[in-house]
């Protein structure tokens, strides 16, 4: 499975390993889908690595997980997910979202996981956050 392009600035943090490296119970969102638009460079890439320095100097074990683990199990080994990213797949979004509504805690910036493959409106995600839309 290819990992998205803009992991490749976290190399030199994060290597190729186990889901739950070092007992890790929180996780950051990598979307493939949102690499694809180019949302998550310049600004939005500099502050998600930011939160990862910050959550690592706080001492807490800091996993990543992408669009295919939020669609099958491997989700299911984290207590707290982190979003960052703007655009997720519907799928994934909506896989996301029946994991909080199982007792997941998921922490999202503004306008996180917002869009889908389309760039419309993903689903799952508007609804759990309350968001909707007005034209």
């Amino acid at each position: 499975m290819a990992l998205p392009p803009q992991l490749g600035q976290f190399d030199d943090i994060v290597s190729a390993g186990v889901a739950q490296a070092q007992g890790a119970k929180v996780a950051l969102v990598f979307s493939e889908t949102s690499d694809i638009y180019l949302n998550d460079y310049s600004n939005a890439g500099a502050g998600k690595r930011s939160l990862y320095l910050a959550l690592r100097h706080e001492q807490i074990a800091v996993d990543i997980v992408i669009e295919d683990d939020l669609e099958d199990s491997t989700i299911n080994l984290y207590a707290a997910l982190f979003a960052t990213c703007s655009h997720l797949r519907e799928a994934a979004g909506a896989s996301l979202a029946r994991w909080v509504h199982r007792g997941g805690s998921l922490f999202a910036t503004a306008g996180a996981a917002l869009l889908n493959e389309t760039n419309g409106t993903n689903a799952a995600l508007a609804s759990l956050f309350g968001v909707t839309s007005h034209a």
